[in-house]
C-alpha cells in the first residue's frame, strides 16, 4: 500500500486510522491508508518511553522528566506535567488516569484530561506494577505485594517469602507471580489470600 523510512529505534503506536511514531525528539502522525502526514511535532526533549493513547489523546514522556498530552487528531497541545523523576517504563493510560513508573521507583498518577496529580502521595519503592479494572497491583523492592484503589487507598498488602521476579500477571481475579526461590504463587486479587503455590525445579 505504501512505505516510509522511519528513524532507528522509532516508537510506534497504531489506531484504526493512523500510525504514530516518535523518535529523536519528534512525534509524527500519518494516515494508515496512504501514509500521508496528519501532523508533526518537535520536542525539545526526546521521548523516552513508548507512547500511550487514551481518551482521544496521546501521552508522551520525555527525558526532561515531563509528561505531555496532545490531541490525537490535530496535535493540539493540551497540558504538560513535570515529574520529580524520569519515567522509565511505558505509561499506562486509562480513560481517566495515567500511571507512570518513574526512576525514583515511585508511581505517579495524573488526570488524563487536565494532567493534575491524583493520588495524595505516590506509591513508592516500586519494583513492578499492573493496573486491572481500576485496581493497581504493585510489587515493591522489598517483595511486598500491595493493591490500591483508583484513589490511591491501600486495599491490602502481603509479604512474599523471597525476592519477587517479573512479570506479575493478573487474570480472572487471580495474581500470579514468581520468586527467586523458584516458587510460583497464585493469590486472590480481592484480598491476597493464597490460592496455591508451586515449587518449580528452577532455583
Amino acid at each position: 500500500l505504501w512505505h516510509r523510512q522511519l528513524p532507528m529505534a522509532a516508537q510506534i503506536l497504531t489506531t484504526d486510522q493512523t500510525v504514530i511514531y516518535a523518535s529523536d525528539g519528534n512525534v509524527t502522525v500519518m494516515h494508515s491508508n496512504n501514509g500521508s502526514l496528519v501532523w508533526h511535532l518537535h520536542f525539545a526533549s526526546t521521548p523516552v518511553e513508548p507512547l500511550a493513547m487514551a481518551h482521544g489523546n496521546i501521552y508522551v514522556a520525555s527525558f526532561d522528566s515531563s509528561v505531555s498530552a496532545f490531541n490525537a487528531n490535530t496535535g493540539a497541545f493540551l497540558w504538560r506535567h513535570k515529574l520529580p523523576a524520569l519515567a522509565y517504563e511505558p505509561i499506562i493510560a486509562s480513560d481517566t488516569i495515567i500511571y507512570i513508573h518513574a526512576s525514583d521507583h515511585a508511581i505517579y498518577t495524573l488526570n488524563t484530561v487536565t494532567g493534575a496529580p491524583l493520588w495524595p502521595k505516590p506509591a513508592t519503592n516500586i519494583f513492578t506494577f499492573v493496573v486491572v479494572q481500576g485496581t493497581t497491583y504493585i510489587v515493591t523492592m522489598d517483595s511486598e505485594i500491595e493493591a490500591f484503589d483508583v484513589n490511591g487507598t491501600s486495599l491490602w498488602h502481603r509479604q512474599l517469602p523471597s525476592t519477587a521476579i517479573q512479570p506479575m500477571i493478573v487474570a480472572s481475579g487471580v495474581i500470579y507471580t514468581g520468586t527467586t526461590s523458584g516458587t510460583v504463587y497464585a493469590l486472590r486479587a480481592s484480598d491476597s489470600a493464597l490460592l496455591w503455590r508451586y515449587a518449580t525445579q528452577i532455583q
